[in-house]
C-alpha cells in the first residue's frame, strides 16, 4: 500500500508544525517492520499533540518528514547482536556518536540522515530514537514479525506513550496522517 497526504503542500513546503511527530521507519520485510507496526498501532488511539507517520523505506525523504515539528520519536529496527525484542534508546546526540548499526533498507543510515537534516536546519530541537533490536537482516520478501519483534511492538508502544506523557501534551491525539513512503 502507497499512501502520501499532506506531507508536503503543493509548494513543497512542510505541513504546519506540530508538537510530537512520531516516525515509524521500516519496510515490509519480517522484522524490519517494527518501526511500522508500532506507527500503526499508535494510529489506533494518537497519543496527544501527536503526528503519527508510517514512513516504509523513507531513504533522504526522512529529513524532509523531520522538519516542521517541535520534536521526534523515531522507531526503527536495529540489528547489533543483543537478544531479539530488546527495546534500545537514544537520543539524537547519542545516535550520531554511536557504532548502533541500523537495518539499512531505507538507502540511507538513519544516523547519517539525523546529520544531514541538522546541517540542513531541517532537525527538531528535540529528538529520540527507540530502535527494536532483531535477529537479522531482513529477508527479500514480505513475511510476518517473529514472536520477539511482536512482543517488542508492544512494549514499544507503551514506551512512546510514556514519553509523549513526560512531554506534558495536553491537547487530543489526531492521527493527521499515515504516510507510507517508498523511496
Amino acid at each position: 500500500m502507497h499512501i502520501l497526504r499532506d506531507a508536503l503542500s503543493e509548494a513543497g513546503v512542510a505541513a504546519p508544525m506540530t508538537t510530537t511527530r512520531i516516525i515509524g521507519i521500516g519496510s515490509p520485510f519480517g522484522d524490519d517492520a517494527v518501526g511500522l507496526e508500532v506507527a500503526a498501532a499508535l494510529t489506533a488511539s494518537p497519543p496527544p499533540d501527536c503526528e503519527i507517520i508510517a514512513a516504509d523505506r523513507p531513504g533522504v525523504d526522512l529529513i524532509q518528514l523531520l522538519a516542521g515539528c517541535d520534536s521526534v520519536i523515531l522507531i526503527d529496527a536495529i540489528c547489533s547482536g543483543g537478544k531479539p525484542g530488546t527495546l534500545r534508546e537514544f537520543t539524537f546526540e547519542e545516535l550520531e556518536w554511536s557504532e548502533a548499526r541500523f537495518v539499512s533498507s531505507h538507502d540511507l543510515a538513519l544516523p547519517t540522515a539525523i546529520q544531514l537534516a541538522r546541517k540542513l536546519g531541517h532537525l527538531p530541537s528535540s529528538g529520540k530514537v527507540l530502535a527494536i533490536e532483531i535477529e537479522a537482516a531482513p529477508p527479500p520478501q514480505l513475511a510476518p514479525l517473529s514472536a520477539p519483534a511482536r512482543q517488542a511492538v508492544a512494549r514499544a508502544v507503551e514506551q512512546v506513550r510514556a514519553w509523549v506523557s513526560e512531554s506534558d501534551h495536553r491537547g487530543p491525539g489526531v492521527a493527521k496522517t499515515v504516510h507510507f513512503i517508498r523511496a
